[in-house]
C-alpha cells in the first residue's frame, strides 16, 4: 500500500527531497522492501539517456566472413 502511495506522489510531482527522506524511513520500518525502494528512488533520480547522433554507424559483432561451420566430431 505504501509503495502505491509513494509512486503516485512521485508521479504527481511531489517534493523530491521530502520524498527521499520518506522513502528512507519507510524502508527502515518495513513499509517498503528493497526492490520497491530502489524502483522509487530511480523514479526520483532518472538516469539521463543520450541518443546516438544520426550519422553514427554501427558495426556487426560477427561478420559472415568470421564464421565457420561446425564440423562433426569423429
Amino acid at each position: 500500500m505504501m509503495y502505491e502511495l509513494c509512486k503516485m506522489q512521485i508521479k504527481n510531482g511531489g517534493d523530491k527531497a521530502y520524498m527521499m527522506s520518506c522513502l528512507g524511513c519507510f524502508l527502515m520500518v518495513g513499509q517498503l522492501d528493497q526492490k520497491q525502494y530502489m524502483e522509487l528512488v530511480a523514479m526520483l533520480n532518472p538516469v539521463p539517456v543520450t541518443p546516438l547522433p544520426a550519422n553514427h554507424e554501427t558495426s556487426p559483432v560477427v561478420t559472415p566472413t568470421e564464421t565457420t561451420p561446425i564440423q562433426p566430431q569423429a
